[in-house]
């Protein structure tokens, strides 16, 4: 990934996502006003965050195009328990987990047809579905921030259009 700048927001601070935003995906050593700083997967880089970034860094995270497309599922079954990485190499779910863990989800449905990526408590949370021979993001929940942010960050790893490019 290239060099980037700009401001950044830790994960919960994440109010919106807009086109021309990078999601981190692999954690990152910043420095504003002098302090270092280690972002974690699913902070954002966006002119709508508070803090500066004092110069450029080198970035592996997802830009929003703006044409990207997370279905939620909405929800009506209530899950608490712990967050589960379905696939290890889905660096960002690390980070849900520690923010999402022991926390009470809303789920549509106990069984999906697709992959699942992260699950809670053997529930699919986040999963890719093929439609119409075009793999589709879901959250077997209802809109959060956090799932968007984690969600939009998939991109990276099923699409060599998103990994090659900020």
């Amino acid at each position: 990934m290239p060099y980037s700048e700009g401001k950044f927001c830790f994960p919960l601070e994440v109010k919106e996502i807009r086109k021309g935003d990078i999601i981190v995906v692999k954690p990152v050593s910043v420095k504003s006003l002098g302090i270092q700083f280690v972002l974690p997967s699913l902070s954002l880089i966006s002119e709508s965050c508070n803090r500066q970034i004092d110069s450029l860094i080198w970035i592996d995270g997802v830009k929003i195009h703006g044409n990207e497309e997370v279905i939620f599922d909405g929800g009506k079954i209530k899950v608490k328990g712990k967050i589960k990485i379905e696939s290890a190499e889905f660096l960002p779910g690390y980070s849900l987990k520690k923010l999402l863990d022991d926390k009470e989800i809303l789920i549509n449905s106990p069984e999906i047809n697709g992959i699942p990526i992260v699950s809670i408590e053997n529930y699919p949370l986040i999963y890719i579905k093929r439609t119409n021979g075009e793999l589709k993001i879901h959250v077997n929940s209802i809109h959060s921030t956090i799932l968007e942010l984690a969600s939009l960050s998939l991109y990276y790893y099923i699409s060599s259009e998103y990994s090659d490019e900020i």
